[in-house]
């Protein structure tokens, strides 16, 4: 069963969040980087709250057991993302930017167990549904 939560919901369900990450990450090679650490994990998750467009998408077994989750926002041009791929951009993806027409998925996590039984395919799926930035592109898989 798949959920979409606002931001509003994501911080009362932060807890379930940071335990899925928490064991998605407890494998090499992130085990020991700080960048994976869970408080940065959780630092960089509570700023994404307050992001535009900011969805959390949770997938659950039938008896309510968290399976994994995904979360992303709204790609705005003002993000230092862009900064690296300036050059390389066109002015069509420029303007898509400028425009908040293109969507980050920041994350998308399933938990080892439930790993190989298309539940990630499913959550990327179940978020890009009804994405205001998604356009009608014959390269994105609804």
């Amino acid at each position: 069963m798949f959920t979409r939560h606002t931001p509003d919901v994501a911080r009362q369900i932060m807890l379930e969040l940071t335990a899925v990450y928490a064991k998605v990450y407890d494998v090499p090679p992130y085990i020991g980087d700080p960048f994976f650490s869970v408080r940065l994990f959780e630092q960089r998750l509570t700023a994404a709250f307050d992001m535009k467009g900011f969805e959390v998408v949770t997938a659950h077994l039938s008896d309510g057991t968290p399976a994994g989750y995904t979360h992303g926002v709204t790609l705005t041009s003002d993000r230092a993302w862009w900064v690296s791929l300036d050059d390389l951009l066109t002015a069509e993806v420029k303007n898509a930017a400028d425009g908040s027409d293109i969507f980050w998925l920041r994350e998308l996590m399933v938990l080892p167990e439930h790993a190989n039984q298309g539940i990630g395919r499913a959550l990327h799926d179940e978020m890009l549904k009804g994405r205001a930035e998604i356009l009608d592109d014959p390269h994105v898989h609804h």
